[in-house]
This record gives structure tokens, C-alpha cells and sequence, in this order.
């Protein structure tokens, strides 16, 4: 639930991982797409 949280605000301002959570909901990627080493890093680091 926490990642998820920190998906959606980095999404907000982040256009690379908000093409991979378009991708994600709409079924074309499986849900590991978001735990690809940059976005995982990003979340972790809190990066925008």
C-alpha cells in the first residue's frame, strides 16, 4: 500500500514512471514494470 501511495504522488511529476503506471492500469505491462531499478530507486529516494 506505501508504494502504491508513492507511485501515484511521483506520477504526478515524474512522466516516466506515470507512462509506466498508464501502462500498468490499461493491462499492456504487468504490475513488476513498476518495480523497474529506476522507479523503485526514485520511490525509495523520494525523488521527483
Amino acid at each position: 500500500l506505501w508504494y502504491t501511495k508513492q507511485i501515484y504522488r511521483l506520477s504526478a511529476s515524474n512522466s516516466d514512471v506515470y507512462i509506466r503506471l498508464v501502462r500498468v492500469m490499461n493491462l499492456i505491462r504487468s504490475p513488476f514494470h513498476l518495480f523497474h531499478p529506476k522507479v523503485l530507486l526514485s520511490v525509495l529516494l523520494n525523488r521527483k
